[in-house]
């Protein structure tokens, strides 16, 4: 299993930066690309950077996965941070139209929103890089001994896996969001004692073009949910069993097995 699942890895984090490099400008040492729409009909053009941020409306809850963030104002000035805040899930407000490269890198898979929050512990402009948004279009919704559970998956605010021009090669990796109605919570789920044959170090529930997971089934014994997760991908599948320990304080999971199973031909 490891070697299967680590193989699609690098074909997803291949540098991007010689496939999308045409693509990019640097201005100020921030990079940006046209917006899906913009070039329709033609070939994909630069846009000038705006020396403020473009905001579109854009209310969704996001999860953080980083414990400091630095805060912007519409100028792209930093104005000070934010701390304690990884695992926060906050309310989005806005995000910016153009998506921009801080580093300076000139890579197209380091493009990611501003995104703007409102809560009392982080409220305004942060770069989207460590912020995840829940897609309420893939969420998948169960009961199990009175108790409702919901699986949210979540994307980045980066390019992504796709664009408007088809499969950009750009890694993806996104934490999934569990609703359980015995706690009323919704939480991220770290992995403690991560099994190797597993990826990230959270649990995800994604579909791209390294591979689609699906809800198979669940068992609830006390505050332990026995999580069952299909994970089909290019060369197999597995089952991947997860003990969930659920707990009003923070819940963490732990891979109980991989079940892994031959591609048919």
């Amino acid at each position: 299993m490891q070697r299967i699942l680590l193989l699609l890895v690098p074909l997803l984090l291949v540098n991007c930066k010689e496939a999308k490099e045409e693509d990019l400008m640097t201005v100020q040492g921030k990079t940006i690309v046209a917006e899906p729409g913009e070039m329709e009909g033609k070939e994909k053009e630069m846009v000038n950077a705006p020396e403020y941020i473009q905001s579109l409306k854009h209310n969704n809850k996001v999860l953080i996965l980083k414990g400091e963030l630095e805060l912007y104002n519409k100028n792209l000035k930093e104005t000070g941070k934010a701390a304690g805040l990884y695992g926060l899930i906050v309310t989005t407000d806005s995000i910016s139209q153009n998506r921009y490269d801080l580093t300076g890198a000139n890579d197209y898979c380091k493009l990611h929103n501003f995104v703007k929050l409102s809560h009392p512990d982080v409220r305004g402009w942060v770069y989207g890089k460590d912020v995840y948004e829940y897609d309420m279009s893939r969420d998948t919704t169960f009961t199990v001994n009175d108790v409702q559970f919901t699986l949210i998956p979540t994307k980045n605010f980066s390019v992504g896996v796709y664009d408007e021009e088809g499969l950009t090669f750009c890694g993806s990796d996104n934490p999934m969001v569990l609703y359980n109605s015995k706690f009323e919570k919704e939480e991220f789920i770290p992995i403690e004692d991560k099994n190797d044959d597993y990826v990230s170090d959270y649990i995800t529930y994604d579909s791209h073009d390294g591979w689609i997971d699906s809800f198979e089934g669940a068992s609830l014994v006390g505050d332990t949910l026995t999580l069952n997760i299909y994970r089909e991908y290019q060369e197999g599948s597995a089952n991947i069993i997860f003990e969930i320990y659920l707990s009003k304080f923070g819940s963490k999971a732990v891979i109980k097995e991989i079940i892994e199973h031959e591609p048919e031909f």
